[in-house]
Formats: structure tokens, sequence, C-alpha cells
């Protein structure tokens, strides 16, 4: 990390001094050298204020930055979570609607069958010669039987 900041320290002094030269015309008095030392001295402070300033600056931006994309990863996951979990509920429920609806056709198909068993014999009881036969499953019983051994209907 070190090397690096001293790579971008020397780049950005020898960047300040090549620009300070180009914008503003220098002239030189009395010792050349220790006024270019100095102007060199001068563009390496600056670089580092430009460093220490950046370096701040970027921290910040992705600091908010990284902030909202952890949240937006966070709400994702939460999202994705609930839509799944609502997801099972949904199929459940389904699986058992369609249940519930298979078993209500069945025991329509039932009813529907015992009503027309029930209407084609006029009494609860027929009697055809010794034969005692239920009109609701029609079923065999017993004379005695107070009610169907089959289905448990009430026989008078």
């Amino acid at each position: 990390m070190s090397t690096i900041l001293l790579v971008s320290i020397i780049g950005l002094t020898i960047f300040y001094f090549i620009l300070y030269h180009s914008i503003f015309r220098v002239m030189y008095f009395g010792n050349v050298g220790t006024s270019i030392v100095g102007e060199f001295i001068s563009c390496g402070f600056a670089a580092c204020i430009t460093l220490v300033f950046g370096a701040a600056a970027i921290k910040f931006i992705f600091g908010i930055v990284g902030g909202i994309i952890v949240f937006l990863l966070k709400a994702a996951v939460v999202l994705a979570i609930v839509g799944g979990i609502c997801f099972v509920i949904y199929c459940v429920v389904n699986a058992i609607k369609s249940k519930a609806n298979d078993n209500y056709e069945e025991m329509s198909d039932i009813n529907t069958d015992q009503e027309e068993f029930a209407s084609t014999n006029e009494s609860h009881t027929q009697n055809d010669g010794e034969k005692n036969i239920c009109t609701n499953c029609g079923v065999e019983y017993n004379e005695s039987a107070a009610f169907c051994v089959n289905c448990g209907e009430k026989i008078n």
C-alpha cells in the first residue's frame, strides 16, 4: 500500500510541476536550483493534500454507495424470502381447495345416487315377500332392525 501511495505522490508531484510551469511563466532570480527544488516540494505538498482529500472523498462516496447497495441486497433477500413463503402458502391453499372440490363432487354423486334410489322406492321399507330392503342403500335388513346395518338409516 505504501508503494502505491509513494508512486501516486511522485506522479502527482510531477503532474503539478508541469501544470504549474505550463500555466505560469516562471522567471528565476538568484539560485535557480533552490527555486526549482522549492517549487517541486510545494507541488509534492499539493499532491499529498490532493491524495488525502481524494481518499476521504472516495471513502465517503463508496461508504454511501456501499450502504445503499447493502440495503438493496438485504431488501432483495427479504422480498425473495417473503415471495417464496407466499408462493408456498398459495400452492398449499390451492391443493386443499382442489382436494375439497374433489370430495364435494364425490359427495354430490353419492347424494344423487341415494336420491335416485330413494325416489324409485316409494316407502322407506320394501317388502318383497320375505325380504326387507333399505331404500337408502339397497341392502337387505332384518325385520326387527330399527336401523340399517349398512348405512345407518332409521327404518320405520
